[in-house]
């Protein structure tokens, strides 16, 4: 519906809404206090995306070139090979000492360290299995000793540690197996002395070994 025409001459023309211009009425246009309101709100606007974008976090950026396509080609510099065998021995030895100190924490964590340098070395899985039986984790002890005799069956310390374990739980007949084979091989394991001195075997170890040892004619 068409809105009827503004009469002029019923209001001020100060206060007028239109201006009347030969009878036709054209919009007012905006005083300076509209424009002054407008610019205030536009610069509170950009004030508040200004204050938004500035309190996003910051992407991270990587430390390490991520590969990409766009390396195809590219030649990409490759680590040293460590000397794994050295290394894995190195850590072992380390273990040993700390075995002999009564450091079983530390002993513990260089075997494990050899393993990961070398894991076809058998000694650490052996040397790891005397510390875990000490701490009666029997069954982690046992699983470490099948490991080492898998890599090396001839090993005379983790046959007779083998043994020992299994003597503990009353598998007397299959402990004999395992212990007499380290008794062929080396007659220190039928004396408890020797095997804390030279063996460096743990006091709960050796009194597993007891009945083994009484069979093979302990002195």
């Amino acid at each position: 519906m068409r809105q009827p025409r503004h009469d002029c001459s019923s209001c001020p023309l100060s206060h007028c809404p239109v201006d009347c211009i030969g009878g036709h009425e054209y919009p007012r246009r905006p005083g300076a206090g509209q424009w002054l309101r407008r610019a205030v709100v536009f610069a509170t606007v950009a004030i508040g995306v200004a204050v938004v974008m500035s309190s996003r976090p910051a992407e991270p950026r990587p430390t390490h070139p991520t590969p990409t396509a766009s390396l195809v080609g590219v030649a990409v510099p490759q680590l040293p090979t460590p000397t794994i065998t050295g290394e894995a021995w190195d850590l072992n030895e380390r273990g040993k000492g700390a075995l002999a100190s009564r450091d079983q924490l530390a002993a513990a964590a260089l075997f494990l360290a050899a393993i990961a340098a070398d894991e076809a070395y058998y000694e650490p899985y052996n040397n790891l299995a005397f510390v875990r039986y000490e701490q009666w984790r029997d069954d982690e002890a046992i699983g470490l000793w099948r490991t080492a005799l898998d890599l090396a069956p001839e090993s005379a310390d983790a046959n007779a540690g083998l043994g020992a374990a299994l003597a503990a739980r009353g598998q007397i007949a299959e402990a004999w197996v395992y212990y007499s084979h380290a008794l062929a091989h080396e007659r220190g394991y039928a004396d408890a002395v020797w095997m804390q001195e030279q063996r460096l075997w743990g006091p709960r170890a050796i009194m597993s070994s007891a009945p083994l040892r009484e069979r093979a004619g302990a002195p």
